[in-house]
């Protein structure tokens, strides 16, 4: 048994590290944001800091992460169904590179900042 066949053999252990990661990067842009205030925000209100800066981009790192390990959820299931991979058409081997990008990315806390820099979209 692969490691791979393990930890999806066991969607709890798996869902459980997905929400722990997620939960992480969720938190961790909350707290970036505490210590990347712009000047004009430092004598606002705590209450408007937290809902403009701190509960967006918690969301937003926790809703990356999530797509990063649903991601890789998704091209595991979808190549377990690959019976011959030298008879796979383009498009499937395209799906599963962006689906491999997205899992890489979203897992390891950069998929946010890629977003954010216009890494996927060509945007300098």
């Amino acid at each position: 048994m692969t490691v791979a066949n393990w930890i999806f053999s066991h969607p709890s252990l798996y869902w459980s590290l997905a929400l722990l990661v997620s939960a992480y990067y969720g938190f961790r842009g909350f707290v970036y944001q505490t210590v990347d205030m712009r000047e004009s925000w430092k004598k606002a209100p705590n209450w408007k800091k937290v809902v403009v800066w701190y509960i967006q981009d918690t969301i937003y790192n926790f809703v990356c992460s999530m797509a990063g390990f649903i991601a890789l959820f998704a091209l595991y299931r979808a190549q377990a169904s690959i019976n011959n991979w030298h008879d796979i058409q383009i498009g499937t081997a395209t799906y599963f590179a962006f689906l491999s990008l997205i899992a890489l990315l979203g897992i390891t806390g950069v998929l946010p900042r890629t977003f954010g820099r216009g890494g996927l979209t060509g945007k300098q």
